[in-house]
């Protein structure tokens, strides 16, 4: 695979992560509409989890960009 296509994907996976957490906002936001503390626990912790995933990948990113 060449850079060109390993960055290309390495974005998409990232606009993918981006969506998730856009999703976990929304579902967090519900939560405390309907006052579900269940729900809202459930949406952070998804969240933290979204960003854990999220910083090797904007690392690997920023890494690739520097080399070109």
């Amino acid at each position: 695979m060449s850079n060109n296509e390993k960055n290309k994907e390495l974005k998409a996976q990232l606009w993918g992560w981006i969506l998730f957490v856009i999703c976990g906002v929304l579902f967090t936001y519900s939560g405390v509409r309907a006052q579900d503390i269940v729900t809202i626990a459930a949406s952070i912790i998804f969240l933290l989890a979204c960003v854990v995933f999220m910083i090797p990948l904007v690392k690997a990113i920023m890494h690739r960009d520097q080399d070109d």
